[in-house]
């Protein structure tokens, strides 16, 4: 029988089961060998509406741990994805039709951090709630809160780690090792930055800071999507208009609040 002359089935313990998910099982049991080193994500999705509809609980179970793979919730395999799976909705919608909360966290993420949270792809039969709806307008204002706190400037509350604790000078006329920072820097003070021990002048690094993430099309292109955005950071060649302590301690906050966001990430999707 050809799928175009299925209807719609309807089982009492399991609910509806389209055609196309129903045809889509038939043929992994009929030629299980083609299933087994790799499923594309549309079909594993398909054949978990069945295996799930029909309450093929031990089938299920496999495919629903082979789509996990596909969408991992730890963060390090998160910010190595470059782009935004185009299915996340799809992966949202069967997530919640059939109870997979494993999925829900990456697949909210990704929707996030997509121009127009990917609806545009949105087709009839997929369907997401007002209240899920409402769930992504809120982390996406938390995510674009987090980047613009972490790249529209560097932190006005900014000390030089090797001047934090320095004493004053008790001369008259004589700078203070702060106020020697902010000045502008001699040439030949720029000449050897790399040998120097502290940063150099919040003028200079505001400089910097603007050709480094804004002319760059960092701040722009990661404006949704912070985690990514703040392992960009890191990975920016940082010149010496900061000290080689501050470099290190401020990847190393970047990092910890990268952790930070994805842990908050739970709680917005898990809202009632």
């Amino acid at each position: 029988m050809k799928s175009d002359q299925f209807k719609e089935i309807e089982f009492g313990f399991g609910g509806e089961l389209k055609a196309i998910d129903f045809e889509t099982l038939l043929l992994l049991y009929d030629n299980p060998g083609a299933y087994r080193y790799a499923i594309e994500p549309r079909t594993l999705m398909s054949l978990i509406r069945a295996a799930t509809s029909l309450g093929f609980d031990s089938d299920r179970a496999w495919l629903v741990k082979e789509l996990e793979a596909l969408w991992p919730s730890s963060l390090e395999e998160l910010i190595a994805n470059p782009e935004p799976h185009l299915d996340a909705l799809e992966v949202a919608a069967l997530a919640r039709t059939c109870d997979i909360d494993g999925l829900l966290k990456p697949a909210f993420y990704n929707m996030a951090r997509m121009p127009g949270f990917g609806l545009n792809e949105l087709e009839e039969s997929e369907q997401i709630s007002r209240a899920d709806m409402l769930r992504l307008i809120r982390i996406r204002e938390y995510l674009c809160d987090m980047w613009i706190q972490a790249a529209a400037r560097e932190d006005p509350a900014f000390v030089c780690q090797n001047l934090q604790g320095a004493p004053s000078g008790d001369n008259e006329g004589t700078p203070t090792p702060c106020e020697q920072a902010d000045e502008k820097p001699a040439l030949g003070f720029i000449a050897s930055a790399s040998v120097a021990s502290t940063c150099l002048s919040a003028t200079a690094r505001r400089e910097t800071w603007a050709r480094l993430v804004y002319d760059s099309g960092i701040f722009t292109r990661y404006r949704y999507d912070p985690l990514r955005g703040l392992a960009a950071l890191t990975n920016i060649e940082w010149t010496n208009d900061w000290c080689k302590d501050c470099k290190e301690k401020r990847k190393a906050d970047w990092h910890t609040m990268q952790r930070s966001i994805w842990e908050k990430v739970d709680e917005y999707w898990r809202e009632d």
